[in-house]
């Protein structure tokens, strides 16, 4: 309505277009990034345009300030001149610095802008519908051997329903809107399956610290109901008892306990080391010597390849080092930043997950029931990525750095809306969303 009365005007209203500008950023993330053929190929030109227009609205006002973003932006800002300068240095991912200098500076400029919980929701639910039809059309099952990956791999795919499943369950979590709040709770519980069904063991485990968290979260706070916890546990069950039986979870459970049998004999054979975890393993080991002999600076992409070449044929490393995938990268991202950018890159890296983590604790304290819902939040996301990033270069590829960057907006844009102050009063508890 708002828009319509702005377009019979004639005039131009600077707020609304930076707001529309930066939900058409989150509904690309959302909505298409990971479910359409077009990827992660339109959202920095996306971004881009919502950060001029965001800057001229900040400029209109005379706004200059961080926006309670400092706790993210400063991090991802010290990470991105750390990444520029190991480029300089050394070499690089020049994808890995584009996203981050985007996100950077989405991140500053779209902090002038007001976000609507109501509409962030009603994004979650469209993505909600789309994993669903996902699920059950199998976009992808037969590329990926039966994983389920869509138009994307299906470890970056687990990476951002694993981050859905967080963001709606947080949204729902004491939404006083008894329907909307359900429907929350069953699009958490969809993207919870996704990520089961994509395989990826390395970030189903993050679930391990995500769902703990959730609880003590509820409890702490006193939220939720009986029949709400009784649906939730029978459809949670009915989940988890589906994933244990089906035929494709057997079939990955039997090859992880091969691969552990393999690496239990200890044998330095190519056969123990052609497997997922086998080969990670050696990557680990190649990565903490490289990193031994250049522990400051690291030695970037194009070394790494090198050495791994060079160590390979010296005997110093299996020759399947750099024969199996002879350019892949460290499959650890705090290992791949000692051994590219050394201690000054993983110094970097811990700064950017800690950062927002010990400010979303710090608003899970605050006695505010929105404050605190989004600050649980934010702390759920860096720990999910720090367990993704054991096992995965969890920052290096843009939708995935993307990714971090727009929920870890969404969660302190929203942190700073007004909220009740949590009380003895139960319905005081219930009121409102994230924002």
């Amino acid at each position: 309505m708002r828009l319509l009365t702005t377009i019979r005007a004639g005039r131009v209203d600077l707020a609304l277009l930076a707001t529309l500008a930066v939900y058409a950023v989150l509904a690309y993330v959302l909505n298409v990034m990971f479910f359409s053929a077009l990827g992660d190929s339109q959202i920095k030109g996306l971004m881009v345009v919502a950060s001029l227009l965001c800057l001229a609205l900040r400029w209109q006002r005379r706004a200059w300030g961080a926006g309670g973003m400092a706790s993210l932006l400063y991090p991802a800002l010290l990470y991105t001149a750390v990444l520029l300068l190991s480029y300089l240095i050394n070499d690089g991912f020049m994808s890995t610095i584009n996203s981050f200098l985007v996100g950077v500076v989405f991140l500053y400029c779209a902090a002038v802008v007001r976000l609507s919980a109501g509409v962030v929701m009603g994004l979650c639910l469209i993505a909600a519908v789309e994993v669903v039809l996902l699920m059950v059309f199998g976009v992808g099952r037969a590329q990926w051997g039966g994983r389920l990956g869509g138009f994307t791999n299906p470890i970056f795919l687990g990476m951002f329903t694993c981050s859905m499943s967080v963001l709606c369950a947080y949204l729902a979590a004491g939404n006083g809107r008894a329907r909307l709040s359900m429907a929350l709770w069953l699009a958490a519980l969809a993207f919870l399956t996704a990520t089961l069904m994509t395989q990826s063991r390395g970030v189903a485990i993050a679930y391990l610290l995500l769902v703990p968290l959730l609880l003590y979260f509820l409890v702490r706070n006193r939220l939720g109901s009986v029949p709400l916890g009784v649906t939730l546990l029978v459809a949670l069950v009915l989940i988890l008892s589906w994933a244990a039986t089906s035929e494709t979870t057997r079939d990955r459970f039997y090859e992880t306990q091969q691969e552990v049998g393999l690496l239990s004999k200890q044998e330095n054979s190519d056969q123990t080391y052609l497997t997922s975890m086998g080969f990670r393993i050696l990557l680990w080991r190649f990565s903490l010597a490289v990193a031994a002999e250049h522990p400051l600076f690291g030695v970037g992409d194009e070394r790494f390849q090198q050495l791994k070449k060079a160590w390979s044929a010296s005997g110093r490393f299996p020759a399947i080092l750099s024969e199996h995938q002879p350019t892949t990268h460290a499959h650890n991202q705090y290992l791949q930043e000692l051994a590219m950018r050394g201690v000054v890159g993983l110094a970097a890296l811990l700064t950017l997950l800690i950062a927002p983590a010990v400010k979303g604790v710090r608003l899970m304290r605050s006695g505010r029931i929105g404050q605190a819902r989004c600050g649980a939040l934010l702390l759920s996301l860096t720990l999910a990525f720090a367990v993704f990033s054991l096992t995965e270069v969890a920052l290096k590829h843009p939708e995935k750095i993307i990714l971090f960057v727009v929920v870890g907006f969404i969660a302190l844009r929203l942190s700073q809306e007004r909220q009740p102050v949590i009380d003895d009063h139960a319905d005081e508890h219930r009121r409102g969303g994230c924002g």
